[in-house]
């Protein structure tokens, strides 16, 4: 018969949104938001600090990009912190378990006492928003009154007139006159006396090529351009 093997001991976290801001609740320095608040349980009792934010930041991040998704949320800014208000990621022993010492308690049995015994237990962690990234999603908010949609369908149709500009500008290129040929006319000979009375005043070849270049671009053309170096 196998002997018998005790349950391993396990903790259960629970895991706030937060963002930075003064003292509100305690010690706590942050506000909670989209009442965002996971469970988590059956977590290992020897977990140590790095392992946490990872789960923590596995769980909550996308938790707050669904909170406002047309947002760009700075994940690599957020900060993984415990009910102590303790930076988990600066931990100063990070490898050692640490929730483990805070379940063991005094034996409550009277065969028992004097002796130390585990007990799960459920701990608090929080996601932490840094003040300066909430203050750039309050201004967010405040550009889009609240409607993150208009936003989308805004930038969709900025995306469309841009296209709209680049591909009128382009077609306008195209039919300009990009090369000429230039063909002179021949000059009279100094020794005939008659070749200064006999000039052709008619314009050349070259001058009606050339003049047709020089002629101004048309107004469309110099807005559609215009348009084209403000972007």
């Amino acid at each position: 018969m196998a002997a018998f093997q005790p349950a391993a001991e396990m903790i259960t976290l629970s895991i706030s949104a937060l963002y930075e801001s003064g003292p509100h609740q305690g010690h706590l320095h942050g506000i909670p938001f989209g009442n965002i608040c996971k469970g988590e349980k059956d977590i290992n009792a020897c977990v140590t600090a790095p392992k946490l934010v990872t789960i923590t930041l596995k769980i909550l991040i996308p938790c707050i990009q669904d909170f406002c998704p047309h947002f760009t949320w700075h994940t690599e800014e957020f900060v993984v912190c415990d009910e102590a208000w303790v930076d988990l990621s600066r931990h100063l022993e990070p490898e050692q378990p640490h929730f483990y010492k805070d379940c063991l308690q005094p034996g409550s049995h009277k065969n028992s006492k004097g002796s130390i015994m585990f007990k799960s237990r459920q701990f608090p962690l929080y996601i932490v928003v840094p003040q300066n990234q909430w203050s750039e999603y309050e201004l967010f908010m405040k550009n889009s009154d609240g409607d993150t949609s208009k936003l989308s369908l805004s930038a969709a149709h900025n995306s469309t007139q841009l296209s709209k500009t680049h591909n009128s500008t382009h077609q306008c290129l195209l039919s300009a006159p990009s090369t000429f040929q230039y063909s002179p006319s021949p000059s009279p000979k100094l020794s005939d006396p008659s070749s200064h009375h006999a000039v052709d005043h008619s314009p050349s070849k070259s001058t009606l090529q050339t003049s047709a270049l020089e002629c101004p671009i048309s107004q469309d053309i110099v807005k559609t351009l215009h348009m084209v170096s403000a972007i």
